[in-house]
């Protein structure tokens, strides 16, 4: 009997290690095929990883080019204002000069204007004062005679 239990309890470890045995089996393959992702997925995340610095290079780079031309275009507004205030002032010279020239020109004109008026005004006077004088050597010529006539005959 303890032969026959021995070979029973045997036999039960027998099986029970040849079922240990086959899951040892079927976790090693499970532990191989998880090692294999395992593998797999380390392998993207070094590319990622890689891919991740690379993006994170790239975002370093544009940013770098942000700011420069964020720079260029500061420094740009400046010289576009110093030129703008620039063409004002030289504008605003212009047109006092031309100013100046126009308002010369004006009073040049007003100033010959106004002489040919007093030329005027002056031969006006002139050939009004020789029609008077005129006049009055008519009108006198024409009643000296009647005083004449009439002096004489008061003195009668």
């Amino acid at each position: 009997m303890a032969e026959s239990m021995g070979g029973d309890v045997l036999g039960q470890v027998l099986h029970a290690v040849q079922g240990l045995s086959e899951q040892v089996k079927v976790l090693n393959s499970r532990m191989d095929r998880m090692e294999g992702r395992m593998e797999t997925q380390h392998e993207w995340l070094q590319r990622l990883g890689l891919e991740f610095m690379g993006t994170r290079d790239e975002v370093k780079k544009l940013r770098l080019e942000v700011q420069q031309s964020r720079e260029e275009v500061q420094q740009a507004r400046k010289e576009l204002g110093a030129e703008i205030q620039a063409g004002r002032k030289q504008l605003r010279e212009q047109v006092q000069t031309d100013l100046h020239f126009e308002l010369g020109a004006v009073r040049t004109e007003m100033m010959l204007g106004s002489r040919q008026m007093h030329d005027r005004i002056d031969r006006n006077n002139d050939a009004l004062h020789l029609m008077v004088s005129g006049m009055q050597r008519h009108t006198a010529e024409r009643f000296e005679p009647v005083e004449q006539r009439l002096k004489a005959l008061e003195a009668r």
